[in-house]
């Protein structure tokens, strides 16, 4: 899989990730991660339930850094940081509390709909457009969402 930086000109002189893994058939994914996954991308659910599309999963083996010409190195996993996830139950709980609160996130470059909360930050659905809310540094509980959230959008 590639991931590759957005931009215009010549496509060598873009960023890109390479990932090298092992994909295999996720044969029990349980139903919250499935419904975690619609939320993020609503229309995939027909192509799940109408053209028998499945999910996988992807374990990762090793990354390749392509920076632009000359800057390039291979990437153990261990290095890419992993953002710490909630319980099921916090993250229902957190959209909740998210969507509980329009003013917050009905403005400016935070109009959205939250869809995935994780320690790094808050995902927000806008159309077809997913934008990142960071949350720097990361969070250690579910319980500091609503205060960093606060800082982001009143600064002191």
């Amino acid at each position: 899989m590639t991931l590759t930086e957005q931009g215009d000109g010549d496509s060598q002189q873009l960023a890109r990730l390479c990932c090298l893994g092992r994909v295999t058939p996720a044969a029990d994914l349980p139903t919250w991660e499935q419904e975690r996954h619609f939320r993020y991308f609503p229309h995939s659910r027909s192509y799940y339930e109408q053209l028998n599309f499945n999910f996988h999963l992807l374990e990762t083996e090793r990354f390749y850094w392509v920076g632009g010409f000359g800057a390039a190195r291979w990437l153990d996993p261990g290095r890419l940081s992993q953002p710490a996830r909630f319980s099921p139950e916090e993250e229902e709980g957190l959209l909740q509390a998210l969507v509980a609160t329009p003013p917050l996130l009905l403005s400016g470059n935070l109009k959205g709909e939250p869809v995935g909360v994780d320690s790094e930050g808050i995902d927000l659905l806008r159309g077809d457009q997913l934008l990142r809310l960071p949350l720097d540094p990361a969070v250690t509980g579910s319980d500091e969402i609503p205060y960093r959230l606060q800082q982001i959008i009143l600064p002191e």
